[in-house]
């Protein structure tokens, strides 16, 4: 949602929902940078392309709005409704796009990227908290409209509550800077959000759990250990190798020596400036790194 004049200024007076995630994220600079933009001392700018997005996701959000309720059978009101609540003299404020009947907030967004459902409820974890602290309740709505192959889903979200009892610390911390230049010690980011309704187990929970199993499992983790180390390793060399490829050039060849004469190292640049490296063996058969 793009913010009106008369919002970007109510904002000097609460921590806004919008601003949750920079709060969560426990950034110096990006905190310093908000109390900036709050205290009027600078303008938040955006390129044009961010500026079109957001104001078409603007224009879409009571289509997006309808859409959920006619999906999930929910009937809602309550658009562009506002709550504030106080967190021991911190003025935490929520603005809704929609309300459903039994009170329960939902968020209307469109994306118009390649992220998944989940990934969307990661990024928007912390509004949606927010949202459910000014609220009181338990859970919110996540309605997405996706712009590629055009598609709708919906998600609940489950609030978290120990995520929330170190969100509103945080909030209490930015809002002692903003109002008493009282800057933290220390600056932190905030696991993310357990937004789910799924358990969380210990393996050894499991009732198959016995002794044979625990030595099982230590050689399977073992395994993924070593291969992680390969892997950081491989990345590592092939790094190294694309560091030569010079601006412009669009194919480099490594010829091998000693034991793998005959074999290559292909360093390649396509059309986006994507560089690749491929390994060539002496046979026919090619096998890409």
């Amino acid at each position: 949602m793009v913010l009106t004049q008369k919002q970007l200024s109510e904002r000097k007076n609460f921590i806004g929902s919008s601003e949750a995630k920079i709060i969560a994220d426990g950034s110096h600079d990006a905190w310093a940078k908000l109390i900036s933009e709050k205290k009027g001392e600078q303008k938040q700018l955006f390129t044009k392309q961010t500026q079109f997005l957001m104001d078409t996701g603007s224009y879409l959000e009571s289509y997006i709005l309808d859409t959920f309720a006619s999906t999930a059978k929910i009937k809602i009101g309550m658009r562009g409704s506002g709550r504030t609540l106080d967190y021991h003299n911190v003025p935490i404020h929520s603005t809704y796009d929609a309300v459903a009947s039994d009170g329960i907030p939902v968020e209307a967004k469109f994306h118009s990227g390649f992220m998944s459902m989940d990934e969307i409820c990661d990024m928007y974890g912390p509004q949606c908290q927010h949202h459910m602290h000014t609220s009181a309740k338990d859970y919110c709505y996540v309605a997405v409209l996706f712009g590629v192959h055009c598609r709708f889903e919906y998600r609940r979200v489950e609030r978290d509550q120990s995520w929330l009892n170190m969100y509103l610390d945080q909030c209490k911390q930015f809002w002692n800077w903003y109002t008493k230049n009282i800057v933290p010690d220390s600056f932190s980011i905030l696991p993310p959000v357990d937004w789910t309704d799924q358990i969380t187990i210990n393996m050894s929970d499991l009732d198959c759990w016995d002794s044979q199993m625990q030595a099982d499992m230590n050689l399977h983790a073992q395994d993924i250990i070593e291969a992680s180390k390969a892997t950081k390793i491989a990345d590592k060399a092939k790094s190294e190798i694309k560091h030569y490829l010079p601006h412009n050039c669009r194919k480099m060849v490594l010829d091998l020596s000693g034991n793998l004469n005959g074999d290559k190292i292909v360093v390649t640049r396509s059309k986006n400036d994507k560089i690749t490296l491929t390994y060539q063996p002496r046979k026919e058969d090619k096998n890409g790194i």
